[in-house]
């Protein structure tokens, strides 16, 4: 092998004429020390004054995963620090792999590999594992664009931490994720999901809100100084609520609704989307914090969130291939069967989440005990009533989740963010019901005259464009079958004929419905 030095970048000739380099330090001297000595001092005391915040039972496992930010280390690696330390006396994964933003080549979609050989860092040579990065790289969604990387500091900023934490480093995968619609997020977890095992450690790499004129992103303007970090905080820990419920639909929407810049969300879209395969996850939040708590002024600020995710034996073929391995497949068009203790738990769990909103403790809730009705990967709507009255509604049909973790994210989004009403006050809770519908899996209708008013609810779909009625709608307002097609077609946006042209696939379903009134709660 001959070696040459190449415009600054180490250049190894190797025996098939291929060229690879070595990745060198973008922001040491910037974001971080760059010598050597000061950077592990400043590390190692970071990760020793840290507090191993996992729960007890989970203090001596290893995660599966982990978010982490970073900026400058001055702001967020004392952020970072809470997370990495969980891996301080663990057993060393045989490879990790690391996702993040773009912050200087705009991407569309799809993610970035690099051709390099190793990252560098003041602390030494990091190898990249090619046998990964080239199962990677056969998939249509990955594609080998080494200037992406050359500047990006998202992945490099981690590097020292995991330094830090083992004498020889195992090779890494770094990937740079850019903009991606469903299906190729679908595409991307499932390549991801194919190279996690026991033996593989997960990064995300991200930064949550950053507030301020500079990034174009003031939705609290008109609160005084005294108020922006609560309400910045609030914004982030509905991010965080949704991340904790391993809900990508809810966590997307949440994007769509607030603009929140969360500069990492695809990567954390990924790994919702590939976590909520398993019900084998137990995701832990571990840290909060903001720049503005060290600059003295939210007017201008970013925050900072640390997570990790944990998985027992077996979770790992679940998130494999489509992730389905391990989960029952629902009969199409059949209610699902519960039994009063899981339509119990689920009500308890709602309320118990919409309460959280109103605590000082901000961790979801959990059931009790996750039987195998609440890990199914049902659809479902929950609906909250003032003395009879409507006072939030909020629905997944199609959900990858499970239930318990759907009809948690569900709860929230009722009771906060139906934009038709106000948020429920605190006040309200005593007098507050809560009714779920759990609906069963959709089946195609090929015959609209097989509609049973009363038993079947309806999906109408054209294109992206999806309706949903309740089986309940049609006799509660007096519909005819074709009027609650046409009802059906009108909540999807189309014309009320549309149900008969030949590009609408229509769908029906059955329901579980119950309510706290009904079960005395």
């Amino acid at each position: 092998m001959i070696l040459a030095l190449c415009g600054g970048l180490v250049v190894a000739t190797l025996p098939s004429g291929q060229c690879a380099e070595v990745r060198q330090p973008a922001v040491a001297g910037r974001f971080y020390p760059s010598s050597a000595s000061v950077l592990e001092t400043e590390v190692r005391k970071m990760l020793a004054d840290a507090e191993p915040k996992a729960p007890r039972a989970l203090q001596n496992k290893r995660p599966l995963a982990l978010i982490v930010p970073h900026a400058g280390y001055m702001f967020s690696a004392p952020t970072a620090a809470t997370a990495f330390k969980l891996l301080q006396g663990k057993e060393k994964p045989s490879r990790i792999v690391l996702m993040g933003p773009s912050h200087y080549v705009r991407m569309t979609e799809g993610c970035s590999i690099p051709e390099y050989t190793a990252y560098k860092t003041p602390l030494g040579q990091i190898p990249l594992d090619q046998e990964a990065i080239e199962r990677l790289a056969a998939n249509r969604s990955f594609h080998k664009t080494t200037r992406v990387h050359q500047k990006e500091h998202c992945i490099e900023v981690e590097l020292p931490f995991l330094q830090c934490t083992w004498d020889k480093m195992p090779p890494i995968v770094p990937i740079i994720v850019g903009q991606l619609g469903a299906q190729r997020r679908r595409e991307v977890a499932s390549a991801v999901g194919d190279l996690l095992d026991r033996d593989t450690l997960l990064v995300v790499s991200s930064d949550f809100t950053h507030y301020g004129p500079p990034y174009l992103y003031t939705p609290f303007a008109d609160t005084p100084e005294s108020g922006l970090r609560s309400k910045i905080k609030n914004l982030d820990m509905r991010a965080v609520g949704y991340i904790e419920a391993l809900d990508p639909v809810g966590f997307g929407d949440f994007l769509f609704d607030t603009g929140a810049t969360i500069c990492g969300r695809a990567s954390i879209h990924v790994l919702l989307e590939l976590l909520s395969r398993s019900d084998s996850i137990e995701p832990v939040f571990l840290e909060w914090n903001n720049s503005g708590d060290m600059t003295g002024s939210h007017e201008t600020c970013v925050s900072y969130v640390a997570m990790a995710f944990y998985a027992n034996d077996d979770a790992y073929a679940q998130l494999k291939g489509n992730g389905n391995s391990a989960k029952r497949s629902p009969p199409a068009g059949a209610a699902p069967c519960l039994d009063e203790d899981e339509k119990r738990a689920l009500l308890k769990l709602a309320r118990r989440a919409i309460m959280r909103r109103f605590e000082e403790d901000s961790h979801q809730p959990r059931p009790e005990r996750l039987s195998d009705g609440l890990r199914e990967p049902y659809g479902a709507y929950v609906n909250l009533r003032v003395a009879g009255r409507l006072r939030g509604r909020a629905a997944y049909p199609l959900s990858s989740a499970p239930l318990w973790s759907c009809v948690r994210a569900l709860a929230i989004r009722a009771a906060f963010e139906d934009a038709r009403f106000s948020p429920v006050k605190q006040e309200e809770l005593p007098g507050l019901e809560v009714q779920i519908s759990v609906l069963g899996a959709p089946k195609k209708v090929s015959d609209p005259e097989s509609i049973e008013l009363g038993r079947d609810g309806l999906m109408i779909r054209r294109g992206e464009r999806l309706g949903v009625l309740l089986p309940g709608a049609a006799v509660e307002h007096g519909w005819s079958r074709a009027e609650f097609l046409a009802q059906a077609c009108q909540s999807a946006g189309l014309a009320p004929d549309a149900w008969k042209e030949s590009d609408v696939t229509i769908y029906s379903f059955q329901a579980t419905v119950f309510s706290e009134k009904e079960l005395d709660l």
